[in-house]
């Protein structure tokens, strides 16, 4: 019983002895003698409260008792430059939400108000201005709780004020900067003025920071940031250029962005539809293509090529050309492959990487067709059958018809060599099996709509061609168009023989009959029974001494046999002397001019009978027209001179050398210098000409060169001694 009321006096002396105490510092406080410790500032510990300048701050105190029957009594607040409280949060004797709070005047007035909601409550200060900057201590008096006291230092933070973006050269930039040329340098300036602390100032690229600047500082108040580039490239067209300053996280920072404009050729791409898929495009199919284009200034023309080809619009062919698409309307396997766009502009014109368009369709044949194939009874074929198709996975139908009946081929017969080709074996064993062999494939498209077609004929090799002639290509207006244009070729005809069946070719070759060596080879189609040879001139005296032309057919089956036209033979001038002077240095001065007028004499003779011959339009009415043609071969010049002869019977056509081989008896003959070698004797005979040259000019111009069919020379060696030639086989 003792103890208790021990207790309770204790309990009662110390709740006194705490209220005179409280009494005593309400009297100092309403005194204004209360003053602010230095030895109190060293037992609390002090935090730190960014604001900005005209924002709102928040000095935190915690309000949490000891223990939860304690309460709290009184919080005062104070600078710690003054002894006086500058704002108090009275709860004696009354609940939280009915406090009496009072503000100084001179201090924070009608701009502080204490939240007690927050944890940890808090005096709010609005409007934050720069004496506002400093430390404060807030004390908290609870009830049965020691006292306590909290230290917080306010900083006011005020942003820059003005940012500035500019050029090397001092001009303003605001929104976009250029257009700059590709390649140029670029160089941007920032300048920040004002700001506590001290702004940062930095750069991005398209919100990236960039690294290519440089940072300088001109006075206390103003910060300058330079960002260079060496090179502006096209990938930096449209580019977003930013700086950035900022001193506090309270605020974002200060920003200001130009885009980058540039001139160079256009960026171009192109695409296929976006709702198309590459992989299922099939023939029938709607396809677009969409070109996107960068490019400043704008592109004034956009192409389209297809495989390197241009595509013109074409509506009725289902081809669609807008600003910057291509439409294909119900697509076939031809508008498969590459494409790709181009646009232009001032700058120049660009292509896009080329775009791959695949087209599926069902199996064609993808040969000639029907193709004739022969074949002799019991012999093996293996008839190979390609197609084209997309995909390439083709599954094979082969079947066999003629007059009487038609069937399946066993697939026993036949395979896949690839995914697209099929061979079929196949032996004709009687009549019947000679008819048309068809076969058709089938992909996950369709089926092939045409198949392909092979005739399997009876067939063997061709006979040789027949009734050949050969001409010099004249025609009946020879004279008058010579003089414009010099003929070069012989032409040979002949007519085809039996073609075995099969298509044939007839092949007509000029060979060196003393050296073996092949100079001249030309095959030609038939056309309608005849086959027509072009032969140069320049064959006709290029390597050997005598050329031995022949012509024969062939076909699948082989070749008939060798029909000879004609053996040909020259003698080159140089061949004719004796190798120690030429021919002009063993005439006189005499003989010489005798020479040279002559043939000034002959070649107005001629001049005027050609101008006769063309006023008149008519022909020489003797039996004997001697022609002549001026050509050129090997750097050197020719003139050919020819006598047609009317025949005198029918001969065959097929012309053949004598049996001994030593003689011919008509056909074609090419010599140099009015020669015609055919054997020692000619030559001898030809020497004499050369002799009669020299000593008898009045024979000499009124005679021309007649040969059966041509003669060749050079122009100083055209006058010459008339050779009579053999009689005209056609």
């Amino acid at each position: 019983m003792w103890q208790q009321e021990t207790k309770v006096k204790n309990w009662i002396m110390k709740l006194v002895i705490k209220n005179i105490i409280l009494i005593v510092i309400s009297a100092v406080i309403v005194s204004g003698t209360g003053e602010w410790s230095e030895d109190a500032e060293d037992l609390v510990s002090t935090v730190e409260v960014d604001a900005v300048l005209g924002r709102t701050a928040s000095l935190p105190c915690d309000l949490t008792p000891d223990t939860n029957e304690d309460r709290v009594y009184m919080v005062l607040w104070f600078r710690k430059s003054g002894g006086k409280p500058i704002y108090s949060f009275d709860v004696r004797g009354r609940s939280f939400n009915k406090a009496l709070q009072w503000s100084d005047p001179g201090a924070f007035g009608p701009r502080a108000y204490f939240v007690t909601v927050a944890r940890p409550a808090a005096l709010t200060l609005s409007s934050v201005q720069l004496d506002d900057e400093g430390t404060y201590r807030c004390r908290v008096d609870f009830k049965n709780s020691p006292t306590r006291n909290f230290q917080i230092r306010l900083i006011v933070i005020v942003p820059p004020h003005q940012m500035l973006l500019y050029d090397k050269s001092g001009g303003d930039i605001s929104g976009v900067f250029g257009p700059v040329e590709e390649g140029s340098a670029l160089v941007l300036i920032c300048e920040v003025r004002g700001g506590k602390p001290e702004p940062v100032v930095s750069w991005l690229i398209d919100g990236t920071p960039a690294t290519q600047y440089i940072g300088e500082k001109t006075d206390t108040h103003v910060v300058v940031n330079r960002l260079e580039l060496q090179h502006v490239r096209r990938g930096d067209l449209n580019k977003t250029f930013k700086c950035r300053a900022g001193n506090t996280h309270l605020v974002p920072p200060q920003e200001k962005a130009v885009r980058l404009e540039m001139n160079y050729s256009p960026l171009v791409s192109l695409t296929l539809g976006s709702t198309l898929n590459p992989h299922d495009i099939k023939e029938g199919d709607d396809v677009y293509f969409e070109c996107n284009v960068k490019a400043n200034p704008r592109e004034h023309r956009i192409t389209w090529y297809h495989n390197d080809r241009q595509v013109t619009q074409n509506m009725t062919s289902g081809i669609i050309l807008s600003t910057r698409s291509l439409v294909l309307q119900r697509v076939t396997r031809r508008e498969a492959g590459q494409y790709s766009c181009r646009a232009a502009n001032a700058r120049g014109e660009t292509s896009s990487e080329t775009v791959l368009l695949r087209v599926q369709y069902a199996p064609v044949c993808g040969m000639s067709s029907p193709r004739v194939v022969g074949a002799a009874l019991d012999e093996s074929l293996q008839v190979r059958c390609s197609v084209n198709a997309d995909p390439a996975d083709v599954v094979f139908l082969w079947q066999f018809n003629n007059s009487g009946e038609s069937f399946n081929v066993s697939p026993a017969r036949y395979g896949t060599l690839n995914g697209s080709t099929s061979e079929l074996r196949y032996t004709p064993a009687s009549e019947r099996d000679y008819g048309a062999l068809t076969c058709r494939g089938t992909n996950s498209v369709g089926q092939q709509a045409q198949p392909c077609v092979f005739q399997i004929v009876p067939a063997a090799r061709p006979s040789p061609p027949r009734n050949c002639t050969v001409s010099t290509g004249n025609n009946s207006n020879w004279i008058e168009d010579s003089i414009e244009e010099a003929i070069d070729y012989l032409v040979v005809k002949c007519v085809a023989g039996y073609d075995g069946g099969l298509p044939q070719l007839v092949v007509l070759e000029a060979l060196d009959s003393h050296s073996g060596v092949l100079r001249l080879n030309i095959t030609a189609n038939e056309t309608n029974g005849v086959v027509v040879f072009l032969v140069p001139l320049e064959v006709l005296w290029s390597g050997g001494k005598a050329l031995r032309l022949t012509v024969h057919s062939k076909n699948d089956k082989g070749a008939s046999d060798r029909i000879v036209i004609q053996a040909l033979s020259y003698q080159d001038p140089e061949r004719r002397t004796d190798g120690s002077q030429s021919l002009m240095s063993g005439m006189s001065s005499t003989a010489f001019w005798t020479i040279i007028l002559t043939i000034l004499f002959c070649t107005s003779c001629a001049l005027v009978t050609i101008l006769f011959i063309r006023k008149k339009r008519a022909r020489a009415t003797s039996k004997q027209q001697t022609q002549e043609l001026q050509l050129n071969s090997d750097g050197r010049q020719y003139v050919v001179a020819y006598t047609l002869k009317p025949p005198k019977q029918a001969q065959p056509d097929i012309l053949n050398p004598q049996p001994d081989g030593n003689s011919l008896d008509c056909g074609v003959d090419a010599v140099k210098n009015g020669t015609f070698h055919t054997s020692e004797s000619d030559s001898r005979e030809q020497a004499s000409i050369s002799d009669k040259m020299s000593t008898s000019s009045s024979t000499m111009a009124n005679k021309l060169v007649t040969i059966s069919t041509s003669t060749l020379s050079r122009r100083e060696h055209l006058i010459a001694e008339e050779i009579p030639g053999p009689e005209s086989c056609v």
